[in-house]
C-alpha cells in the first residue's frame, strides 16, 4: 500500500473512531476500505503506463488549457448577459 493509502486509511479509521464514541457502535470492519484502497492506488499504475505513450503532463497541460478556455467564455458569457439586463 502506498502513502496515499495509508492516509486515507487513517482517516477512515479516525471518523470511525469518532463515530464509536459518540454514537455507541460497535466495532466496525475496515477490510471493504482497505480494498478499496488497494483497487484506488492501482489507478496510479495506468496512469504510469500511459506516461509511456503520451507524457501526463500534457494531458493535464492541454485539460487545463480546455478548463481555461471554456471558464472565459463562460464567464464572458455570463458578462454580457448581465449587461443586456441592464441596457434595457
Amino acid at each position: 500500500m502506498n502513502i496515499v493509502g495509508f492516509i486515507l486509511l487513517y482517516f477512515m479509521n479516525f471518523l470511525f473512531e469518532i463515530a464509536k464514541s459518540k454514537y455507541n457502535v460497535g466495532e466496525f470492519d475496515t477490510s471493504t476500505f482497505q480494498n478499496i484502497i488497494e483497487n484506488a492506488s492501482g489507478l496510479y499504475n495506468i496512469f504510469a503506463w500511459v506516461n509511456e505513450f503520451v507524457p501526463v503532463s500534457f494531458l493535464i497541460s492541454l485539460a487545463l488549457l480546455t478548463t481555461v478556455f471554456y471558464g472565459y467564455k463562460l464567464i464572458v458569457g455570463i458578462t454580457k448577459y448581465i449587461i443586456s439586463i441592464f441596457k434595457k
